[in-house]
């Protein structure tokens, strides 16, 4: 909570509150209950500065809510703080529930850039903003980029992992990193630790990898693979533009690439398409088959989400962000989406 904050915050609890204290005399019991807890989740919507429904770190230094962590897992949830808040505040409805409850959220919409003509980014929407990427008592926290070469096929793997301030991890994720859309995710995701030097992620299906965390300028290495943390983007810079990217892997006589193309147009429209092509080599004897696809339709972009409502009435979430060279004036260099990076053309 900001300074200014508290200072608006105190001013508005000693004026109103003599108000307060006649009106909540005069409240049946349910409805002082309910008032508290709107107080109580107005509270922590305050403190919850990375908007992704829990507080840690430096969150729990605000209004004691570090003493609310009932379970001690130094993560302090909406429930937990409602309870642990209202207990320890039991006027609270009399002092604070109105002044709070007024001072409306007002996120910045997606807007047109009057000098370019081009769509910059809605910040952020609580829905999708992870929790920052640092490193937290040797243990990596937020949203990562991770490359991983593998030799015998020569494929470079791209992906994205985010690390849970409680303890858990998700590979890939798509609509965004709530606790709800963290509950629904399909694919791969399970917990982690580190200690020793040494970072274990165990995945859901039971399977489990140990090897040494490396922390390196700008990121950290483990299991062969590299991991640099990810930059929202950067809020007056547009996004607009055209970007290729694709992958390939090969290996035994066998090949696999696949060939993207990616355009954003100022006017919230997208195209979309891309070229898959498998070869197969066998006793002197090539095979070979392929594919191809298109889309279209209109995109927005919320925080590290980007939605594509395709003109067949389909839509699809990706997770994306920024890949850039702040030495460039290109921005951005190259563009992150739904596991495949883009480069801006």
């Amino acid at each position: 909570m900001t300074g200014t904050f508290r200072s608006s915050f105190y001013a508005a609890l000693i004026t109103s509150c003599s108000f307060f204290t006649g009106f909540a005399q005069g409240q049946s019991n349910d409805a002082k209950l309910k008032a508290a807890k709107d107080a109580a989740e107005s509270v922590f919507k305050q403190l919850d500065a990375t908007g992704n429904g829990y507080l840690s770190g430096k969150e729990l230094d605000g209004e004691n809510a570090r003493s609310y962590d009932a379970n001690g897992d130094k993560i302090v949830t909406l429930e937990e703080f409602v309870a642990g808040y209202s207990s320890a505040n039991p006027l609270a409805i009399k002092k604070i529930a109105e002044p709070l409850n007024n001072q409306k959220a007002t996120p910045q919409d997606s807007k047109t850039d009057k000098s370019t003509g081009s769509l910059t980014p809605k910040h952020t929407s609580k829905a999708t903003q992870p929790a920052p990427a640092k490193m937290v008592n040797g243990k990596p926290e937020g949203l990562y980029y991770m490359q991983k070469y593998w030799i015998a096929t020569r494929f470079l793997e791209k992906s994205c992992w985010y690390f849970a301030p409680d303890g858990k991890f998700y590979e890939n994720l798509s609509t965004g990193f709530s606790p709800a859309d963290l509950d629904a995710h399909k694919g791969p995701k399970g917990t982690y630790k580190a200690g020793g030097g040494n970072l274990e992620v165990v995945w859901s299906d039971g399977k489990s990898s140990k090897g040494e965390l490396e922390i390196v300028p700008g990121g950290f290495n483990w299991d062969t693979g590299m991991f640099l943390p990810v930059e929202e983007f950067t809020k007056g810079k547009s996004v607009v533009g055209s970007y290729e990217g694709g992958a390939s892997l090969g290996g035994g006589g066998n090949s696999v690439i696949v060939s993207k193309s990616l355009r954003l147009d100022a006017d919230g429209t997208y195209t979309m398409s891309g070229i898959s092509s498998l070869s197969s080599t066998s006793n002197g004897t090539q095979a070979k088959v392929g594919g191809q696809s298109e889309a279209s339709g209109r995109w927005s972009l919320d925080g590290f989400v980007l939605q594509l409502n395709k003109s067949d009435g389909v839509s699809e979430k990706h997770i994306a962000f920024p890949f850039d060279d702040d030495k460039t004036p290109t921005y951005p260099d190259r563009l992150f989406v739904g596991g495949t990076m883009y480069k801006r053309q």
